[in-house]
């Protein structure tokens, strides 16, 4: 009877032993996910505020020619403009 007993409770460790290792697996995948996900959000980030810094560098060095500006360089420059504030409209 005492053998039978401890059989039981073995296989009942054992039984909840691996629903523990399911657990904790099942919380590093969703973990993982996350962290992931996150991952990826700050990359589309990093790449925008990059874009915008360029769209920036751009603009300014466009901006130093002024005196000479005539009606295309007006539309380029205000076209320019707009893209980098969209862009930094997106990073706020």
């Amino acid at each position: 009877m005492w053998l039978k007993l401890k059989i039981s409770f073995g296989y009942a460790v054992l039984v909840l032993l691996l629903a523990f290792i399911v657990y904790q697996f099942r919380q590093e995948q969703m973990q993982r996910h996350t962290l992931r996900k996150e991952e990826k959000e700050l990359v589309a980030i990093h790449r925008l505020a990059e874009k915008s810094y360029i769209g920036l560098l751009d603009l300014s060095t466009h901006a130093e020619i002024a005196v000479i500006w005539n009606d295309d360089d007006l539309r380029e420059y205000s076209r320019k403009r707009r893209g980098v504030c969209d862009s930094l409209q997106l990073l706020k």
